[in-house]
């Protein structure tokens, strides 16, 4: 799957067994036929994820290849929510 969007709340962090993984929101605006804009969490590991940490910013234009789920679970309150979730293997920058 491709997505393209703006990068908005870029993190990196290390996992417990030292695998560097980053994270970002992807922020997909809509079309005429649905303007809505959607976020998308994005996540990357190891040698992407350093790569992206390093060279990304706020605002940068990118196009993102890889696979999406739908995380869900229920919140100790009983809520019941979901998050999409994109693992990407490979990030293009675009102009």
């Amino acid at each position: 799957m491709i997505e393209v969007g703006e990068v908005t709340g870029l993190d990196m962090v290390f996992t417990p067994n030292g695998k560097a993984l980053t994270t970002f929101r992807l922020v997909v605006t809509g079309t005429p036929e649905e303007p809505d804009w959607r976020f998308i969490k994005v996540v990357a590991w190891e040698q992407l994820a350093e790569s992206l940490a390093q060279n990304l910013v706020d605002g940068d234009k990118v196009k993102v290849f890889g696979n999406e789920k739908t995380r869900w679970w229920t919140t100790p309150e009983g809520e019941k929510r979901s998050e999409q979730q994109f693992t990407t293997y490979r990030v293009q920058l675009l102009k």
